[in-house]
């Protein structure tokens, strides 16, 4: 044991670093919250891939929806952590960059889980250093209230170096 505790020291210090961003430069992603299940007792999932910095695209992945059904996906700059009748809600509607996108969810048409989006936009300037929260609504009959919805996302981009 004394040996595989000296050999991974030296492998610990031949290490090199390859992130070419780090910290305020990198840009994050954070998934929070819960959603509302729908059909199925299935909850739309909403996350994303990067990089999230500026000029680089960003695309919003959405999984487990109501196949075929219309969604609205909703994006701001000021995250809340409301339950509205009892539908958890991570955007303020009263944010003055709030900004609403209608989708129709791929998938068989009334099927659990298999409602699936993307969205792509290369980030621009104007966002560098901030964070915007994102969360999908989902028209959905066996829901309570008639919506389904999924967890709050919120992107933070990076700095320019």
């Amino acid at each position: 044991t004394g040996r595989r505790v000296i050999q991974l020291v030296q492998l610990a210090q031949r290490v090199a670093p390859n992130r070419a961003f780090e910290g305020a430069t990198a840009g994050a992603r954070l998934q929070f919250g819960d959603g509302l299940a729908g059909l199925g007792t299935l909850t739309p999932k909403l996350g994303a891939e990067g990089p999230f910095r500026v000029g680089e695209t960003v695309t919003l992945r959405i999984a487990c929806g109501r196949g075929g059904a219309s969604a609205t996906l909703v994006r701001g700059r000021t995250r809340v952590d409301w339950n509205v009748g009892g539908v958890p809600v991570y955007v303020d509607p009263a944010d003055p960059d709030y900004a609403t996108t209608a989708l129709t969810l791929d998938g068989a048409s009334g099927s659990a889980g298999t409602g699936t989006a993307t969205v792509s936009f290369v980030v621009p300037a104007s966002d560098a250093g901030t964070a915007t929260t994102y969360q999908l609504f989902v028209t959905d009959p066996d829901a309570p209230g008639g919506t389904s919805a999924s967890n709050g996302l919120e992107l933070t981009i990076g700095t320019l170096p």
